[in-house]
């Protein structure tokens, strides 16, 4: 699931849906962030079944309204945030993302490694992105 453009782009791959009755639905993916040629992936996100569904309406709902916004968050806090948000009464969006990666190191314990920023992207692509990520609806 990618939504920006060659320069600006999120995209995010499913690589594992929990099938464990403690965690049904949870997911594990792929998150890989570019803004303006800065680059950073990582592929140990894990997201909360409930806050996937939650974000999947929410999606449903901006792209019918061209209003508000749809927010998911990683089980590990700060580690990946996405927004995406209507940013004027035009129906024009912005994707707002944090996407951090804990390293450890042999010094001072561990080092935190993040991409943060924001990108405007065209509201047509919406309707694929929703799409695309609505497969995993519990």
């Amino acid at each position: 699931m990618k939504l920006g453009d060659e320069i600006d782009y999120i995209e995010i791959d499913v690589l594992e849906e929990s099938k464990m009755p403690q965690n049904f639905g949870d997911i594990r993916v792929s998150v890989k962030v570019c803004m303006s040629g800065f680059f950073g992936e990582y592929d140990q996100v894990w997201i909360e079944a409930h806050g996937k569904n939650r974000f999947i309406s929410a999606l449903v709902n901006l792209e019918k309204t061209r209003n508000g916004s749809a927010n998911i968050e990683s089980m590990s806090p700060n580690e990946f945030i996405l927004n995406i948000s209507s940013i004027d009464s035009l129906g024009h969006m912005q994707a707002d993302i944090l996407l951090s990666k804990y390293s450890r190191t042999t010094n001072s314990g561990s080092n935190v490694i993040s991409l943060t920023g924001d990108f405007e992207f065209d509201p047509g692509l919406l309707p694929g992105f929703t799409e695309e990520f609505s497969v995993y609806t519990n």
